[in-house]
């Protein structure tokens, strides 16, 4: 599945900001449990650092090596390996779910009520694992055309209400308030996931500097911020108390009579989601790295089967729904995946960086 081919390091990048529009998409407002400019500020700040930060290990990988992560560990010991590739399937298997019961529950909420949502997810699974086939070379080639198209539909769905603004503050809004900070940065520090894709795929990348990833975070969270300003002061307070605001703010665009423009939103999640779901895909393939692309294939259609029935579960259970889609859980997995477990082969194998 890996492409030999070499392709600039800046596709993949904007692949992984495709991926990254995904949860803005999906969450929204409620991205933030406070609209208290300060807490904002400063738990998109700290979000900025985290996100970051998670580059820093998996960059000095490729920057020393000129391997991907999981090329590099399986260099150093197939044992461990084998360990770290199961934790990562897990890991990927658990984030992919999370995303596809927000997105599954927005086409119900806001498209049709009597949709399926295991069918949903089934056709999603089914059409990435083709995608995963092609490799990362190809999906960062679709990411450019999803960029373009991100772009007008952002222009729309932002502009299309600039005649609609109320800025109506509560008494709080200007107050330093920090009483939310710890759940405000758990939603911040879900971008975390990127670091982790880069990782995985970084091996057919040339032309690598620090300042890709550092530009990529920054208009993530630039992107961010425009939408949280947009949820504010067109939809107002009411956004807060949506689980899908963006889809509220793309109901309410218009040109003069010109109405409808929540399509462009539904168009928007629907090619990120499948942006987001090959590149974990890609990723999972490349955690069994050296070995036939007919069994890759097989490896991923398993991983693709187990997060199926996953989302069963947590479509039958709500017990586990609360738990895939607690951002305090998908933060501690965040950590350990993209900043504990490359730190610690950083650290113990060293040596070998510099041979």
């Amino acid at each position: 599945m890996q492409s030999n081919i070499t392709f600039p390091s800046k596709r993949l990048m904007l692949s992984l900001f495709v991926c990254s529009v995904l949860p803005i998409l999906l969450m929204g407002r409620s991205f933030l449990q406070s609209d208290n400019i300060f807490s904002s500020l400063a738990s998109i700040g700290f979000g900025i650092f985290f996100t970051l930060l998670c580059f820093v290990p998996f960059y000095s990988i490729k920057h020393r090596t000129r391997l991907d992560f999981s090329a590099f560990a399986k260099n150093i010991s197939e044992t461990g390996f084998l360990f770290v590739s199961a934790y990562y399937c897990m890991y990927f298997t658990v984030i992919t779910v999370s995303f596809l019961i927000r997105f599954c529950d927005m086409f119900v909420s806001g498209v049709n009520p009597d949709a399926d949502t295991r069918v949903i997810a089934f056709l999603i699974l089914c059409i990435c694992v083709y995608g995963a086939s092609k490799g990362i070379n190809p999906l960062s080639r679709v990411s450019i055309f999803v960029f373009a198209f991100l772009i007008i539909a952002f222009a729309v769905i932002f502009f299309g209400n600039i005649k609609s603004f109320e800025f109506a503050p509560n008494s709080t809004f200007l107050t330093p308030d920090f009483s939310n900070i710890r759940s405000n940065v758990a939603d911040c520090l879900i971008f975390a996931f990127l670091p982790v894709i880069f990782g995985f795929n970084s091996t057919s990348t040339k032309n690598l500097s620090i300042k890709q990833p550092v530009i990529t975070t920054l208009i993530i969270f630039g992107t961010l911020m425009l939408t949280l300003f947009f949820a504010d002061f067109v939809i107002g307070a009411y956004s807060a108390q949506q689980p899908f605001s963006v889809q509220l703010l793309s109901k309410a665009a218009y040109f003069d009579d010109m109405k409808g423009f929540d399509s462009f939103y539904l168009a928007a999640v629907t090619a990120c989601v499948f942006v987001f779901v090959t590149a974990v895909l890609i990723s999972v393939s490349n955690c069994i790295v050296n070995t036939s692309s007919k069994r890759t294939l097989v490896f991923v259609s398993i991983i693709a089967f187990i997060m199926f029935v996953l989302f069963v579960c947590a479509d039958s259970y709500n017990a586990v729904k609360e738990l895939l889609l607690n951002n305090i859980f998908l933060t501690v997995l965040n950590f350990i995946s993209a900043l504990l477990i490359p730190i610690i082969y950083l650290f113990v194998y060293r040596r070998e960086l510099y041979d």
